[in-house]
């Protein structure tokens, strides 16, 4: 069906109907191409299903740089993402990966199930930064909680762990405590002082 530059339409009267466009046997195929004027899809508040069986699904696959947008901010928007026991991988080439929630919380492995989460990796000068305001930082472990540090020896005065307060503490003003839940029993203080006992 050729028209030249003039319109096709298939069912754009204003009455309802089901289109349908191909069928399921064999090898069948059905090809949309288009120029620059691009594809637009649109359902007025029905769902789009895209199912393929065994399939694979392929969105900007294609080597061209482009932006692929899923999804949007208005309201009560949801996008989910499942996968089976393959897993899900997020690849960037040299890029930035931002995850942004505005006030909503962002957990990750918080599900209960014992796993291995890791964060950063140790390969030249990886660096990894852990930033908070006034709500602090909390670590906690049901078991140990250990630091390891593999600086190498003859660094002198460079340290292997640094702790350190941003701002110059007064002398009475506590800069270090350690303890269990019975009470604190090693305190230093801003001047320097070191406090050992309990408390």
């Amino acid at each position: 069906m050729n028209t030249g530059t003039g319109n096709i339409s298939l069912g754009t009267d204003a009455v309802q109907k089901t289109l349908t466009l191909g069928n399921v046997t064999g090898n069948t195929a059905v090809n949309i191409n288009t120029g620059t004027g691009g594809s637009t899809y649109t359902t007025t508040n029905g769902t789009f299903g895209l199912v393929t069986g065994t399939g694979a699904i392929n969105i900007g696959a294609d080597a061209a740089a482009k932006t692929i947008t899923v999804g949007n901010v208005t309201g009560t928007t949801a996008v989910n993402v499942n996968t089976g026991t393959a897993g899900t991988t997020y690849t960037t080439t040299n890029g930035i990966f931002t995850l942004n929630t505005g006030t909503g919380n962002i957990s990750l492995g918080t599900d209960a199930v014992a796993k291995t989460v890791t964060v950063g990796n140790a390969t030249g000068a990886t660096a990894l930064a852990l930033n908070s305001g006034t709500g602090n930082i909390t670590l906690t472990s049901t078991n140990q909680v250990k630091l390891n540090s593999s600086k190498a020896a003859g660094g002198t005065t460079t340290e292997a762990f640094a702790i350190k307060a941003t701002t110059d503490l007064g002398a009475a003003d506590e800069l270090l405590q350690i303890g269990d839940s019975g009470a604190d029993m090693v305190t230093v203080l801003g001047n320097g002082n070191v406090g050992i006992g309990y408390y």
